[in-house]
């Protein structure tokens, strides 16, 4: 059974794909990527672009969602978790806290935080996610690399939801890591909400900043606008009111999938590292 990594150069010879920066990714330390989102090939643009295994973070409903298509693409070319953006605190907090678990064991993560991609030539800023991460690793002792990357793809007659780009020129730049540890500190040691609020938006801010800098785009210090789905969505496909799914029931169901969909993507990636 050969790894995801390897069927991902397999699909990254198709595309049109510059990757710079490498020197910037440590095969010593668990990285986590945060990444710009163009289209919905940038799922497939990051992990191939970079020299590890990645783990990515991605909508629950690119994962579950019924598309047939999607879904094999997934399973094929990627080890991928759900974040659950629609579900309340309670599935965000699961979600997050599951891959925390991950990054401390070494796994490498990525997550895109503005959240959606959307037609304007811009950056947005970011959701916190990729901090609490960092920090709930961190109170664990493990220190891991945040990593900005640039995704620059040609949009010339680009599709944003399509599965192959034609022609479309594609620019993978990977930054130095951030050094977050002073906002890390200050986030433990205030006790002032907003103050602490500012600390988990620093370290994505600066990442998203320097990421458009390199664009050459316009960064906007303000969220993309989500409209909620007011539902989660099950393993099956199976879509639950967000009302319901606050019922012990749904949420000991949503954990239990999430634990044995990690386990799964572990036991995949331990197999492929003993073979090789």
């Amino acid at each position: 059974m050969c790894s995801k990594l390897e069927t991902l150069k397999e699909l990254r010879k198709k595309f049109d794909i510059e990757i710079n920066g490498l020197e910037n990714y440590s095969i010593n330390v668990p990285n986590l990527i945060i990444a710009n989102h163009n289209c919905l090939m940038d799922i497939f643009f990051l992990p191939m672009s970079l020299p590890t295994d990645i783990i990515s973070l991605i909508s629950a409903r690119l994962i579950y969602k019924k598309n047939m298509e999607r879904q094999q693409m997934i399973e094929k070319y990627l080890y991928a978790m759900p974040i659950e953006a629609h579900g309340g605190k309670k599935y965000a907090d699961m979600c997050i806290n599951n891959a925390s678990t991950l990054l401390n064991k070494g796994y490498n993560l990525s997550i895109f935080p503005e959240g959606a991609y959307i037609e304007e030539d811009a950056i947005y800023r970011g959701r916190t996610g990729a901090t609490r991460i960092l920090y709930n690793s961190r109170t664990q002792g493990v220190i891991a690399n945040l990593v900005p990357v640039a995704i620059d793809i040609d949009k010339r007659n680009l599709n944003l939801d399509s599965y192959s780009l034609d022609g479309n020129k594609i620019k993978i730049t990977i930054l130095p890591p951030i050094d977050y540890t002073n906002y890390y500190k200050k986030y433990l040691a205030s006790n002032n909400l907003d103050e602490r609020k500012e600390m988990l938006h620093k370290p994505v801010d600066i990442g998203l900043s320097l990421i458009a800098s390199t664009l050459n785009k316009k960064y906007y210090n303000e969220y993309i606008e989500l409209y909620p789905k007011k539902n989660i969505i099950l393993e099956n496909g199976e879509i639950i009111p967000v009302d319901e799914a606050q019922t012990n029931q749904y949420l000991s169901l949503y954990s239990s999938q999430l634990e044995k969909r990690k386990e799964k993507i572990l036991k995949r990636i331990c197999s492929n590292n003993e073979i090789n």
